[in-house]
């Protein structure tokens, strides 16, 4: 490495240290992400209030219903005694996640305003409203997969399972690939795999996400939901290696470089200077040191060049 890219790169870590060190100096506050705050359902459903959450850290999120001073589930612990709640979390990224309560066989008792809340600084609430229709709904029960049939290696799969006219849905589907039942850490799918959940109206949806897919990858995909309803789906991942047209080493470009001689090595540390200088302002912002640190390179630079004359 030479005496240039050390001076860059001292900067560029300045900048990114001095960028993390302040980031963590401002500690975010959680916020929540829009989701339906009307949910109207017909007795005997499944109920599913959303809670999107984003920087929640490690506070712990508490499900309250309007008017009641016991919690209806502290974390993913429920104090509910009747059974017929549950929370389910799902965790998109490091900072972005889902506290779902879940009411099943829903009576119009169960109506009313809940409230999803998160103490930091302050007391944060999300509000959602239940209506409950005294009556049964006669949605016809169903299961449909969708999603990507064929796709280039290293590119996304997308599988849709799609569940309607099914009452109670807390233990959601299952997926299979090749006869296999699939986890999040399959090791037989060499791609990064994901399975969300969520509620749109009467219709259960269960997606299925393989990201950098492989040709390991290829096969039959299979939904399982209630009542053994099972839907298949062939996927075939296609091979992308594309043919390497760009010529390295040849005799050509060795003599193309002879024939530049040593000045174009000086206008090359002429033109990395110049870079690593306009560099290292834009970066000055940072953190103080990289002027102080760019500075000494310049002049060590002007130096160097004086002496070697």
């Amino acid at each position: 490495m030479d005496y240039y890219t050390l001076c860059l790169l001292v900067i560029v870590s300045l900048c990114k240290v001095s960028s993390e060190s302040w980031g963590e100096r401002r500690k975010l506050e959680p916020t929540f992400l829009q989701t339906p705050t009307n949910i109207t359902v017909h007795r005997g459903d499944l109920a599913v209030l959303q809670c999107h959450i984003r920087d929640l850290g490690p506070k712990v999120v508490v499900w309250h219903k309007a008017n009641k001073d016991v919690p209806l589930t502290i974390g993913k612990t429920i104090f509910e005694q009747e059974n017929h709640m549950d929370i389910k979390v799902q965790e998109i990224s490091e900072d972005d996640s889902y506290w779902d309560l879940f009411i099943k066989n829903v009576h119009p008792k169960h109506a009313g305003t809940y409230l999803c809340q998160v103490t930091a600084s302050k007391l944060y609430t999300h509000y959602v409203t239940l209506h409950v229709l005294d009556k049964q709904s006669t949605v016809n029960e169903d299961l449909k997969l969708t999603g990507t049939k064929y796709v280039n290696q290293g590119e996304t799969i997308r599988l849709m399972c799609n569940v309607t006219g099914v009452i109670n849905m807390l233990d959601g589907v299952d997926w299979f690939f090749q006869g296999d039942n699939i986890v999040t850490t399959a090791s037989y799918l060499r791609g990064e795999i994901t399975i969300l959940t969520h509620m749109e109206g009467y219709t259960y949806v269960s997606e299925l996400i393989i990201e950098n897919s492989s040709l390991h990858d290829m096969g039959i995909y299979l939904c399982r939901g209630p009542n053994l309803k099972i839907s298949s789906i062939r996927v075939d991942v296609l091979s992308a290696v594309k043919p390497n047209i760009n010529r390295r080493g040849s005799d050509t470009d060795a003599s193309y470089s002879h024939a530049r001689g040593p000045s174009s090595g000086s206008s090359s540390n002429l033109i990395f200077s110049a870079t690593a200088i306009m560099l290292g302002l834009l970066l000055g912002t940072c953190t103080g040191f990289s002027e102080n640190i760019l500075y000494v390179c310049f002049k060590l630079h002007i130096s160097r060049d004086y002496v070697t004359r």
